[in-house]
């Protein structure tokens, strides 16, 4: 089942049983909140999630939109983000945001930058597998990338 909701200009695909896509579209408002809001309840029923994130799409965020982002809600499962396509300096800045988040303990993620879509869904794909066995209890490993 595919779920499709819109929160201005940006755009959000629940795609069952655990991935979300999170597509950020021009400027990128208050309305963050929102979507993040929703993702995060939508999560708390799954043992794990995958967001699959294309970037290059967005070209600014509000002060509330970049609080968010930084700040990733702690009730959230396990998750891995594979993110794709965008410039060198965004990208660089996502590496960034990523390595600053896992410093201060942000450890139940993995995460992956691809050149395009299908690149970032095969990784996802592999991503679902140790996700599952690091909450079955099977990999009792801290996950962090």
């Amino acid at each position: 089942m595919i779920r499709e909701l819109r929160f201005g200009s940006q755009h959000v695909v629940f795609e069952e049983p655990d991935l979300v896509t999170i597509e950020l579209h021009g400027y990128v408002g208050d309305e963050y909140a929102e979507l993040m809001d929703t993702v995060v309840q939508w999560s708390l029923r799954r043992p794990y999630i995958l967001v699959l994130v294309p970037l290059g799409l967005s070209d600014g965020m509000s002060p509330l939109a970049r609080k968010v982002l930084r700040s990733p809600d702690p009730r959230m499962p396990p998750r891995a983000l594979a993110t794709y396509g965008g410039g060198f300096g965004m990208r660089v800045g996502i590496d960034m945001l990523m390595r600053a988040t896992a410093l201060l303990g942000s450890h139940r993620r993995l995460l992956f930058h691809g050149k395009d879509e299908a690149e970032a869904r095969a990784w996802l794909a592999g991503a679902r597998e140790r996700l599952a066995r690091f909450t079955s209890g099977e990999e009792l490993t801290p996950i962090s990338a």
